[in-house]
């Protein structure tokens, strides 16, 4: 209708005068935040308890224990290095501070008979070859126990994190770049892949890795059974076994083969310390038996030859640093890493930060202190559950 545009323009400005007029549409005046003016916004706090303005989100929280807090973290970290739990002392847990003590008499003991076999061997070889392998009891021991005392104190009641329930199992897919430094190989650059199959009660794991110049490649299948399982999948007993194949192409080309079997644990320190909830310290020993040969074109090339028996051990320390974010750290021995497998050293320090995404991909990173230097990242993506 020729009519109909003007109507409705009528129509519109009666109803907008209309709406001026009556009270219907009129809002009262304001600040556009919709806040009250700063002068009244205190009154709105008047009256009500502690308790009630928790419940809606407000967060209080004392200077004066952030201090406390800040004074055990300095004391755990400069006279806890002698007089280990002296920072939860100062924060009035006594239990703590006695369980870490008499952790760190536990480590130095471990620590002075690998000294004494060292310094002054028994002349049994079944007995003296023991040495590396106390000096790494009585180090990771010692070093465990300190850093309980610092991140204990540090983070305190605040140490109750949730456990991230993000892929705890299921499919995982790694792809990753690794730099390698070793003192005396000429290696840098490798790439490597990894697959998981995660679950409550065990996991399969199969990594392979390839030096970018083809002098080396680790090829390496491993699985863990947990019998017991506690609430907490922090807290479990499991057996391990490892298989893995090396080839090294460089210098003197040659193979090995090794196995090896072994007890793991973990603990949910919040089991012993409630402030502790979600510092997890675990613990791995086995035995370990390898087999060489070198190549057809060395000079020395022959059959296959009995390389002898390790024990791989590993004492770890992790802790949900958020629900995303996971530190690791961890003192190995023996775990057949190419790098880190030199039984003439007494342990390897390796630190692991791994980040776990809302979506399907996670990133990792990694970095271990062996015969050289090795640091790498990787992305991990995990398949379905």
């Amino acid at each position: 209708m020729p009519g109909s545009p003007r109507v409705a323009a009528l129509g519109l400005a009666l109803l907008m005068t209309f709406s001026s007029t009556s009270g219907w549409a009129q809002a009262p005046e304001g600040p556009a935040d919709g806040l009250a003016p700063q002068e009244e916004r205190g009154d709105a706090l008047q009256g009500r308890d502690r308790a009630a303005l928790e419940a809606e989100g407000f967060v209080f929280e004392s200077t004066v224990e952030q201090r406390q807090r800040a004074h055990a973290t300095l004391l755990a970290a400069s006279a806890g290095l002698v007089v280990h739990g002296v920072g939860h002392w100062y924060l009035e847990e006594p239990r703590t501070a006695y369980f870490l003590a008499g952790t760190e008499l536990v480590g130095l003991t471990m620590l002075a008979g690998g000294l004494v076999l060292k310094l002054r061997p028994t002349g049994a070889p079944n007995v003296d070859r023991f040495d590396n392998d106390l000096l790494f009891l009585g180090i990771s021991t010692l070093g465990s126990s300190w850093m309980v005392d610092v991140l204990g104190t540090a983070y305190h009641d605040n140490l109750g994190v949730p456990t991230s329930t993000r892929r705890h199992h299921g499919l995982g897919i790694h792809l990753g770049y690794e730099y390698i430094r070793p003192t005396n190989l000429s290696m840098r650059h490798v790439a490597a892949a990894q697959a998981y199959w995660r679950r409550r009660t065990y996991d399969i794991d199969l990594r392979v890795a390839q030096e970018l110049s083809l002098g080396m490649s680790d090829y390496r299948l491993g699985g863990v059974w947990r019998p017991w399982v506690a609430a907490s999948p922090e807290t479990s007993i499991g057996v391990a076994l490892q298989g893995g194949f090396l080839q090294y192409r460089l210098d003197r080309p040659y193979e090995r083969l090794r196995g090896a079997v072994g007890v793991v644990g973990s603990l949910n320190l919040g089991r012993l310390f409630p402030h502790l909830d979600q510092m997890a310290l675990g613990a791995q020993v086995g035995l370990a038996l390898r087999a060489f040969r070198f190549s057809p074109e060395s000079l020395t090339g022959t059959g296959w030859r009995w390389g002898g028996w390790t024990v791989p051990m590993r004492v770890q320390l992790g802790l949900n640093l958020t629900d995303e974010l996971r530190f690791l750290a961890a003192f190995e021995r023996g775990q057949g890493d190419w790098l880190l497998s030199s039984n003439s050293r007494i342990g390897v320090p390796v630190f692991r930060l791994h980040y776990r995404s809302t979506s399907r991909l996670d990133l990792r990173f990694f970095a271990a202190f062996g015969d050289g230097v090795s640091a790498g990242a990787g992305l991990v993506f995990w398949a379905g559950e």
